[in-house]
């Protein structure tokens, strides 16, 4: 997946590889410093974004009850109006995970879109498919050969497995910058020279090429008053921006790797390319803010326990919504 934190990472190896070292020092220090802003959202279908992680509001409930209790009636399944309305609620949270990028305009956090068809429908054992729930790729599994180290070759007992995800082909994806530190040509540049490289662990054997098909400026939704912030990324909160209390969000563990020069890790241990692992907020997560501000999160530091320079990108930014919190 087109995680946020890996594709900033590619990205700093991208402005070594065409600016040079000294280049990517200034590039992290500014940002470092508070001196320029540069954040880079994950990966999402071409004109989607990630629904909020948020729970239904009482108006939503009692709708979609309403609703199923009326079609079960109809359908002669009127004590099973609850069950039906519960699948129906878990079925539609699991599968549509995106919403069209200018139906956020308008979108309120907490509430469904709900028709007495879909409910009909969903009774008599139809599973209902919205067209945001789609996904195109797919997911396989290969197995992989374990290389010594030490000698180079294979050895008993030496295979792995690995996943990769599939696109039909002709899909875009979509990613959003934020910075004040580069242009879009320059951005443009360092995308395509990634595409040339290739995209996560398994370039080297011809994997996650790309090229870019357009740029071009986008603003999102900007409530007045806004609340919280829609995150685009992988984040690592400050205690002093969000208040998680009152946010929506899901955590996963980031067990990074190194890229770049550093892929085959430093010189005296054969494990240095891994990064500590790292307890991340998901993309999709509705924030509450505590000040308005171009992007939120920080760089982690301290991640490979054999090189303090190695950094992880925990930086957000997105939509900024207005949401009373009940």
């Amino acid at each position: 997946p087109l995680q946020s934190d890996t594709v900033f990472g590619h990205l700093v190896w991208m402005i070594k590889y065409v600016s040079g070292e000294s280049k990517v020092k200034e590039f992290l220090g500014n940002i470092t410093s508070g001196a320029g802003v540069f954040a880079v959202s994950s990966g999402f279908e071409h004109d989607m974004f990630p629904v909020p992680f948020v729970p239904l509001n009482e108006k939503a409930e009692k709708k979609i009850s309403d609703i199923f209790a009326d079609a079960a009636k109809k359908l002669g399944a009127e004590r099973k109006a609850e069950y039906y309305a519960s699948r129906f609620k878990k079925s539609m949270k699991k599968s549509v995970t995106q919403i069209k990028f200018e139906a956020l305009r308008d979108y309120i956090p907490g509430e469904m879109n709900i028709t007495e068809q879909d409910a009909e429908s969903f009774v008599k054992g139809n599973c209902i498919v919205r067209e945001e729930g789609k996904s195109n790729s797919a997911w396989s599994e290969t197995n992989r050969n374990i290389i010594n180290r030490l000698t180079g070759t294979t050895g008993l007992n030496g295979l792995f497995t690995s996943s990769a995800e599939f696109f039909k082909k002709g899909i875009m994806k979509d990613l959003y910058v934020r910075t004040d530190m580069l242009n879009k040509d320059e951005i443009k540049e360092l995308f395509e020279v990634l595409g040339k490289y290739g995209y996560g662990a398994d370039s080297t054997i011809g994997r996650g090429l790309f090229k870019v098909v357009n740029i071009e400026d986008v603003e999102f939704r900007k409530d007045e008053g806004a609340t919280h912030v829609l995150s685009l990324s992988s984040y690592c909160p400050l205690k002093t921006e969000a208040d998680l209390s009152e946010s929506f969000y899901s955590v996963f563990v980031k067990r990074g790797k190194m890229g770049g020069d550093f892929a085959g890790g430093m010189p005296g241990s054969e494990k240095s390319f891994f990064k500590l692992p790292l307890l991340l907020i998901k993309e999709g997560a509705l924030v509450r803010i505590r000040e308005d501000k171009d992007v939120y999160g920080m760089f982690v530091q301290n991640v490979n326990k054999h090189d303090s320079r190695i950094i992880q990108s925990g930086f957000t930014f997105g939509p900024m919504i207005k949401y009373e919190v009940r």
